[in-house]
């Protein structure tokens, strides 16, 4: 298997550095997808700092539930390349956004394809939350993937 660079949070309050790891294959329902576009928002650099400041002096922080080395990010786009055993293989070569909203698949938001509206939604970029495979993104010989659900796709123009 393909290995896979990637810069990582290995250390809080502190400059990402290299991490090497195998290329992530698809299970089930997951895709993997080639990343062409990423945005790191603020809650990354929350994240990184190993806080919040939530002003007067109160910081909230966010090194709980954290497991280093992670890769920061979450705001993603890029192409379908490879699908697991329950996707269709017609998505591969699919431009798509990952979409970090994830509900819980059952409800009426849900079924109608709000999950940004679910009760019970978690967000697939900050590690206490993460579903476990959604986050492991990296990078080949300068191209970036992301392996996550099939459901958290959505097609772009």
């Amino acid at each position: 298997m393909a290995l896979m660079r990637r810069q990582s949070l290995v250390k809080f309050d502190a400059p990402l550095c290299e991490t090497i790891v195998e290329t992530p294959k698809p299970q089930g329902r997951e895709v993997l997808v080639r990343i062409e576009r990423c945005g790191l928002c603020h809650s990354d650099l929350h994240i990184q700092d190993g806080y919040a400041d939530l002003g007067g002096g109160k910081k909230l922080d966010t090194t709980r539930g954290m497991a280093l080395p992670f890769t920061l990010g979450h705001e993603i786009a890029g192409v379908v390349e490879e699908v697991g055993s329950e996707v269709s293989n017609d998505l591969i070569g699919a431009k798509k956004a990952v979409f970090p909203w994830i509900g819980c698949g059952q409800c009426r938001d849900c079924v109608n394809g709000d999950e940004n509206l679910c009760v019970k939604q978690r967000f697939s970029a900050l590690p206490s939350m993460a579903v476990s495979r959604v986050t492991c993104w990296c990078q080949t010989q300068g191209i970036c993937w992301i392996t996550t659900r099939c459901r958290s796709i959505r097609q772009l123009p």
